[in-house]
């Protein structure tokens, strides 16, 4: 048994290995109950978007579960904790095109750009130095 089984024992079936296509097929089932039912239309809808709206909750919760994990001395190698920046990434430039093409129900805040471009730089640079460190910490040889 590896370290990580024991600490990944509570996470059903293979979300530990790919979380994000875990929880959109948890969710396929309850798209298909709200297509299908006879509602009105906008119910429908309604319905669809606070189903949207609870998996971009945990979406956001389980990004910031795996930042924590993040921060905590590596046991091991995974998934997440070699994507969390790229994953947080992708989600920031989606929120951009959104807020570029009016699709959000309300327009992104001032603070919220100003965040999405500390975090965009923050992560350009962390990159740039992850690339370079091992380099520059490298002993010479005269």
């Amino acid at each position: 048994m590896h370290d990580t089984d024991a600490r990944d024992a509570s996470v059903p079936g293979d979300m530990h290995h790919d979380p994000v296509a875990t929880l959109t097929r948890a969710a396929e089932p309850l798209m298909r109950m709200i297509e299908a039912s006879q509602a009105p239309e906008a119910e429908r809808l309604e319905a669809r978007r606070r189903l949207l709206e609870m998996q971009s909750i945990l979406f956001a919760r389980l990004l910031e579960s795996e930042r924590l994990r993040a921060a905590l001395p590596p046991a091991t190698s995974g998934w997440m904790r070699h994507s969390w920046r790229p994953v947080s990434m992708l989600t920031f430039l989606i929120l951009v095109v959104c807020d570029t093409f009016g699709w959000l129900p309300t327009r992104l805040s001032d603070s919220a750009w100003t965040l999405l471009q500390i975090s965009m730089g923050g992560y350009v640079v962390g990159r740039s130095v992850e690339k370079v460190a091992p380099e520059l910490l490298r002993p010479r040889t005269a």
